[in-house]
């Protein structure tokens, strides 16, 4: 299934694992108390896949190298997006970001790819989200999230994957509706820069 821009997000709470059953504020954001179904984020790999069991039981729950969920870019690519520590993965992006898993797949997914020219291993992959709660005159509006990638393999022979997921043009947290998305709030623009926002700040 291929992401179309204008498609919703659907909600998905993180705190260090899915919350099937949460409800109250996470990310500023009232969560549903029930499950939420991920049917509409635009992505073609979901967590738990069968080509990916033998090298979950590798690493333990708890573990830095447990793999949290998997997603496959356009290419093919394999990336698993790791429990991770305070310097790669889940735990780092939602500490330090807030980025919310459904965008972080939507960007490794349907982004543009860049390489990077200095370490063949790593690639980071673009792409941009809109409110359109917010008027097209909104400098708050259009977020370009990068999502950095590691294919630098750990010790169960995957990828290290998803390295950090940030707002290119925010410093620390990424807003409210990316860190919290639901259907009315957070829309998957395309893949790439939006139109009218440059890295670290709008066009003119």
């Amino acid at each position: 299934m291929v992401a179309k821009p204008g498609r919703y997000l659907s909600t998905l709470a993180i705190l260090g694992m899915a919350c099937g059953g949460c409800a109250g504020p996470v990310f500023g954001v009232v969560q549903p108390s029930r499950n939420v179904s991920i049917a509409h984020i635009p992505q073609v790999a979901v967590s738990g896949s069968s080509n990916i069991a033998p090298h979950h039981r590798r690493y333990p729950a708890n573990s830095p190298g447990y793999i949290y969920r998997d997603f496959r870019t356009r290419r093919g690519v394999f990336v698993p997006y790791r429990l991770g520590d305070n310097g790669y993965g889940l735990t780092m992006v939602t500490s330090r970001y807030g980025t919310a898993s459904s965008v972080v797949a939507a960007t490794v997914e349907h982004g543009r790819l860049y390489h990077s020219s200095r370490n063949p291993s790593i690639e980071t992959y673009v792409a941009w989200f809109y409110n359109p709660l917010l008027p097209t005159s909104d400098p708050y509006r259009d977020v370009n999230i990068e999502a950095v990638v590691s294919l630098a393999p750990m010790q169960d022979g995957l990828p290290k994957g998803v390295i950090s997921a940030d707002a290119l043009h925010y410093h620390g947290k990424v807003p409210g509706w990316i860190a919290g998305p639901n259907s009315d709030i957070c829309v998957f623009g395309g893949p790439g820069m939006a139109p009218n926002v440059i890295r670290g700040t709008k066009s003119p």
